[in-house]
């Protein structure tokens, strides 16, 4: 078959744009033809988008797109046509989402429990990609400071469950006790945090935790953006500690961020044995002088807290009680039928309900927040996210 000079080259040139090898360890991307030109992940993304392509994104597709698509009203379009669109809202919250896909509560029949063997592993190769992502991204900038990457504290195995009723305090220090070998015996800090695991009856598990301190041993230190991790993965639904910037050089234990600091993640099929483990976006000292810092311990200190209420309903978030009444005190005034900011108006219940992840999303955004004067307390928002978790009820 004779092929057209100007057509076959017109056939290259499209085949050479599609399908672009690299093969160093960069952050690079090519173009495909899948339904249209997706943005392809390569480099030291390969492994990881690959996993998620094939493994995740078709369950997702599957059990997940009535809602979480453009228009579907659920929060994050992670079941999206697009597969790009989908990676980029899924690679930023995947253990809420892996956690949501076996709670029997979320939204059966396509969410629970049934999905717990393909979870796990899909998950764990998941773990495996990550980690080798990271260690492509290292080898690619062999020359990068330790303390201008990510700092990870070690895993701490937890072999008992906690006690439900008070919070225990667990401390790592960043001195002796970072993951990576390069940053070791740099940062004279301490750092410490009180969790409890809670599991209300016939509600899903919840991993609590609050007053998070760092102790700084010498000098000052800057420290960004501090993260939880649970088993290898990150509590991507815990955000009450992200996006923080602040700077500490007392050598008492000093608060993380202002009470009240109450934060949780659901963890439905919690079982012991589990891990923890902390990692800051960037940690910057400044010490006129290194003094390692004592060993930490994992003391049994329990400090007796006020529960969180284990069920929220509408009419409690719009009711007169100030403990409960967080749309009725701090949201309604913007969001009513005479004046509805954003086309909101709380005091019509079924398009509250309707609107119910998009309202807590925007609580939750630091960069644009409801109400737009700031974030509320965290307790405020844990009412709105348990009323939420619980399908949004009006009474």
């Amino acid at each position: 078959m004779h092929i057209p000079t100007k057509k076959l080259l017109t056939m290259i040139l499209l085949a050479t744009f599609l399908v672009v090898p690299f093969q160093n360890c960069g952050n690079q991307f090519v173009l495909r033809e899948e339904n249209g030109l997706h943005l392809m992940s390569k480099g030291c993304d390969a492994e990881i988008f690959s996993i998620f392509e094939n493994g995740f994104y078709p369950f997702l597709r599957q059990n997940c797109s009535k809602c979480h698509i453009d228009g579907g009203g659920g929060t994050g379009f992670f079941a999206s046509p697009s597969v790009i669109e989908a990676w980029k809202y899924f690679y930023s919250d995947v253990s809420k989402i892996a956690r949501n896909a076996v709670n029997d509560e979320h939204n059966p029949p396509y969410t629970g429990s049934k999905h717990q063997a393909v979870i796990n592993q899909l998950l764990s190769s998941w773990n495996k990609a990550y980690q080798t992502k990271k260690e492509c991204e290292i080898a690619s900038n062999p020359n990068l400071d330790p303390l201008q990457r990510p700092f990870k504290l070690v895993d701490k195995q937890i072999t008992a469950m906690p006690n439900s009723n008070t919070f225990t305090r667990i401390s790592w220090s960043l001195y002796d006790e970072a993951a990576r070998d390069d940053q070791k015996n740099l940062v004279p800090v301490t750092f410490d945090i009180e969790y409890r695991v809670v599991t209300p009856a016939n509600q899903p598990t919840r991993l609590e935790f609050q007053n998070p301190r760092i102790t700084v041993h010498a000098g000052e230190v800057e420290l960004t953006d501090l993260r939880l991790l649970l088993n290898g993965m990150v509590l991507t639904d815990v955000t009450r500690y992200t996006q923080i910037k602040a700077t500490f050089n007392s050598a008492t234990p000093t608060p993380f961020t202002p009470a009240p600091n109450l934060t949780f993640a659901l963890t439905p099929n919690l079982t012991v044995p589990f891990s923890l483990a902390v990692e800051f976006g960037r940690v910057r000292p400044n010490f006129s002088s290194i003094t390692p810092p004592p060993q930490p311990g994992m003391p049994n200190t329990p400090t007796p807290q006020p529960s969180l209420p284990m069920r929220v309903t509408y009419n409690d978030l719009m009711g007169n009680n100030p403990a409960l009444n967080v749309f009725r005190a701090s949201c309604v005034s913007c969001h009513n039928q005479n004046r509805a900011d954003g086309r909101l108006n709380l005091e019509d219940f079924a398009r509250t309900q309707l609107l119910a992840n998009t309202i807590l999303s925007r609580m939750r955004n630091f960069a644009n927040p409801m109400p737009r004067g700031g974030l509320l307390p965290a307790d405020r928002v844990n009412l709105v996210q348990i009323w939420v978790q619980n399908g949004a009820p009006r009474d």
